[in-house]
């Protein structure tokens, strides 16, 4: 429980002030915009740093999914305002370190209503432009992935996302039909954390999965 000197000396974190800026601006539930705020910080500094007394690097990143009805909970609002005050943290951080472009480039350290195949290019081209090997998954629709998951040639897309939470990296062998790729490849140790949505109506599709998921 935080005492009133703790949240007076927190008065200018930043992320609290998001949290207080979203309970003033939209009527979506608390849990929703605290939830977003654990993501923000998540998504921004941890990867920064690690949990000691750990067998392996253990890293603050999080999976978070706000499940609630369509309309009426304001999901999809506080989704885009956490993924707006995302970008404009990355791109300040990048301006920073001198980047010459840090719209685009914040915008390549993220990954929104992906697939395999698109996170993958996303990461790769990420990696291969020297912006760091963090990255922010986002999806207003996530029950609609998770449908797509019930196909059995895409079972993988599960484990996947649990691979990446833990950093152990993702490789992926391709066909070379007509000249083409055979190979696409996530290292280890790279960052990830997710923010994503999804009706309620849709959570029967989580049940199965929310443990490898380890969400939020």
């Amino acid at each position: 429980m935080a005492s009133g000197n703790t949240v007076g000396a927190a008065a200018n974190n930043p992320f609290l002030e998001f949290v207080k800026i979203l309970a003033r601006t939209t009527d979506a539930p608390p849990d929703f915009i605290r939830a977003a705020g654990y993501w923000l910080r998540s998504a921004t500094v941890g990867q920064y740093f690690s949990f000691a007394n750990t067998a392996l690097e253990a890293k603050p990143n999080i999976y978070v999914l706000l499940c609630g009805p369509p309309a009426f909970t304001r999901r999809s609002t506080v989704i885009r305002l956490a993924t707006f005050t995302y970008l404009r943290a990355v791109e300040n951080l990048l301006k920073e370190q001198g980047e010459e472009d840090p719209r685009f480039s914040a915008r390549q350290k993220t990954v929104e209503e992906f697939t395999v195949e698109g996170l993958m290019d996303r990461v790769e081209a990420g990696l291969s432009n020297g912006l760091g090997n963090d990255f922010a998954l986002i999806s207003h629709e996530f029950g609609t992935w998770l449908k797509r998951t019930d196909s059995t040639h895409l079972l993988g897309e599960i484990g996947l996302l649990s691979k990446l939470y833990y950093g152990e990296g993702h490789f992926q062998t391709l066909s070379r039909r007509g000249g083409k790729r055979g190979e696409r490849l996530i290292p280890e140790g790279c960052y990830f954390t997710m923010l994503a949505g999804m009706q309620a109506v849709s959570y029967t599709h989580l049940r199965a999965h929310e443990t490898s998921l380890h969400l939020v």
